[in-house]
């Protein structure tokens, strides 16, 4: 069945002249007709404004072969359904009679933005086919992108990621191919968003997670909520729950993960909280607690009033520990998950 035989072709003069805000009265009444009509209608229209104001209009569209022809693929199905595709930038017939002509590159935005186009765009190539969507950041170049469930992505440059056939109508399910992305995750508690690279799969309802993929590791930071870290299905590992400011890998061709590592949280000003300078041990501890979620006490008050000038993001928790008790010549005694520190003069 032909993919576009469901129903009536968009009216991309009117969606083109409202981008460009050319509508007359008569066409927006048109349009705002097209947009009650169905949930999908108003869906294609956000998509085209949305990446209308994030600037594709002024870029070079459909600079891929691929795009042209994927182009001559859509006007021919249009037309044997039976219906007219306005040529490759040409001019449509406008609602209040006579005949305009469109620019070019709104067309190619309206018809690339919902139909198996190819559009390359600040560092973006964003490709769909058969229901499959893929985006790809081209190397040197990052990219930011909003998934249609309002999840905000930042592809690292050289990343590529891919949505599921069904992630529009029923899961939330992404595919990390390659790279490194960053998900803001717009909350749904009835769908839980699921990250998949390689063979591990990061779940959550609601939150922000940077995914990296390398060769033989995939590499979870989560900069804030709560998410389940799992291995390969059926291979046994147990499922991670980080703590926002953790990170932790795992390698799939030996189904085991690493251990856990501070990343590190920001404050309000951008500044990691595990780049410490002249920080009383009081503050230091605190912010330890906090993102590993074990426990520090001190053996005397008076250690409260230490100050620590240190990086911690990057070590394990552990290290951390040991890179403290050298800084400030201190030892530290563990009683299961309390680790207790004293002066080395306290023995």
């Amino acid at each position: 069945m032909d993919p576009f035989e469901s129903y009536p072709p968009p009216p991309w003069d009117l969606i083109a002249a409202s981008l460009n805000g050319e509508l007359t009265v008569e066409e927006e009444t048109a349009l705002n007709r097209w947009l009650s009509s169905s949930r999908a209608n108003q869906e294609i229209f956000a998509r085209c404004r949305a990446l209308w104001e994030e600037g594709l209009a002024d870029q070079g569209l459909f600079t891929q072969e691929d795009a042209r022809t994927d182009w001559e693929q859509l006007r021919e199905s249009l037309h044997r359904a039976g219906r007219a595709a306005p040529g490759y930038g040409g001019e449509v017939e406008p609602v209040s009679g006579g005949r305009r002509q469109v620019k070019k590159k709104m067309i190619r935005l309206a018809a690339a933005a919902v139909f198996a186009g190819a559009i390359l765009t600040g560092g973006l190539l964003w490709r769909s086919h058969h229901r499959e969507t893929i985006f790809t950041a081209a190397p040197g170049a990052p990219a930011k992108l909003t998934l249609p469930d309002g999840t905000v992505v930042e592809l690292k440059a050289g990343g590529r990621l891919r949505l599921d056939r069904e992630f529009h109508s029923g899961n939330r399910n992404v595919f990390l191919e390659t790279g490194t992305a960053t998900f803001d995750i717009a909350r749904d508690p009835s769908r839980v968003f699921t990250i998949r690279a390689d063979s591990a799969s990061i779940r959550d309802l609601g939150t922000r997670v940077t995914v990296q993929l390398t060769d033989d590791s995939v590499m979870v930071t989560l900069l804030n909520g709560r998410v389940a870290f799992s291995g390969a299905p059926g291979a046994g590992e147990e499922t991670k729950q980080l703590r926002p400011g953790t990170a932790m890998a795992y390698y799939p061709a030996g189904h085991r993960f690493g251990v856990l590592i501070l990343a590190g949280l920001a404050d309000v000003t951008g500044h990691n909280l595990l780049r410490f300078d002249r920080t009383p041990l009081s503050e230091v501890t605190r912010v330890l607690q906090e993102i590993s979620g074990r426990t520090i006490l001190l053996g005397d008050t008076s250690l409260r009033r230490r100050q620590l000038a240190a990086r911690l993001d990057g070590e394990t928790f552990d290290d951390a520990i040991r890179i403290i008790c050298t800084s400030l010549n201190l030892e530290c005694n563990r009683e299961g998950d309390t680790y207790i520190l004293k002066s080395k003069a306290d023995k």
